[in-house]
């Protein structure tokens, strides 16, 4: 759904942090190491992933936005996205795409009347990656966009973050931060990025990395139906008639 993916570009502009070159191996980084280096590496590692769990919160203008997305594209991919009422959750597999939303989410992406919204509240949907409310490109379901767009925010400032040691979920990292915020690498293993904060008064909150290497063979709504019959039977005039009865 368009509201979806406008909430991810969001998410990925208003985390104010860092962004440097995608060069660099999956050794082990160390806090003597200089900061530039340590975030090109985890960069690095980061993208090459074979696949991550994004999990974002983040209060945007005073706004709670909560998003998560999973998986490898173009195979399995997950989101989901709740922000000021709106609940929205999309399944993509190879070229299928499996929508499911609240009530408002119905509403604010395909415009809605509150009774055909309400008709399809909570049910899942078959529809394509040229579906027009899905955004004007597919590939921003693709979590790795949304890595690149947190990353390409780092590169111009990252030589002149302070590096220190830390802990994420008890797991050891380099902490990478400024006045805007911080970015968590692992210390051990493979030096993923483990987290993103931002600390401004404005955009505050989180994206944490988890997941690496995990299965995308998750299951697959079932029961679903058409989107475009739906929508078609939600504007006929029979629908608006028996919903206003």
């Amino acid at each position: 759904m368009k509201k979806l993916v406008t909430a991810l570009a969001v998410v990925a502009t208003a985390t104010v942090l860092l962004a440097g070159a995608a060069s660099g191996s999956t050794r082990s980084v160390t806090v003597q190491q200089p900061p530039a280096r340590i975030f090109a590496e985890a960069e690095a590692a980061t993208l090459a992933a074979r696949s991550v769990t994004l999990t974002e919160h983040l209060v945007l203008g005073g706004k709670a936005l909560y998003i998560k997305a999973k998986g490898r594209w173009p195979n399995r991919v997950e989101l989901s996205v709740v922000s000021q009422g709106v609940s929205e959750e999309i399944v993509v597999v190879a070229s299928t795409v499996y929508v499911e939303a609240n009530a408002l989410g119905w509403e604010s992406s395909y415009r809605l009347p509150a009774a055909a919204a309400a008709e399809l509240a909570g049910r899942w949907f078959t529809t394509s990656l040229s579906d027009p409310q899905l955004g004007a490109s597919p590939a921003g379901l693709n979590p790795k966009s949304l890595e690149r767009q947190v990353f390409s925010l780092v590169g111009r400032a990252s030589s002149k973050l302070a590096v220190r040691p830390g802990r994420v979920a008890g797991r050891r990292a380099l902490v990478l931060s400024d006045a805007g915020g911080a970015v968590y690498v692992a210390a051990t293993g493979t030096p993923y990025v483990l987290r993103v904060t931002s600390t401004l008064p404005s955009d505050r909150g989180f994206l944490e990395f988890s997941g690496y290497g995990s299965s995308t063979n998750f299951a697959v709504p079932v029961g679903a139906t058409s989107l475009d019959a739906a929508l078609a039977q939600a504007a006929s005039p029979a629908t608006t008639s028996s919903a206003a009865a």
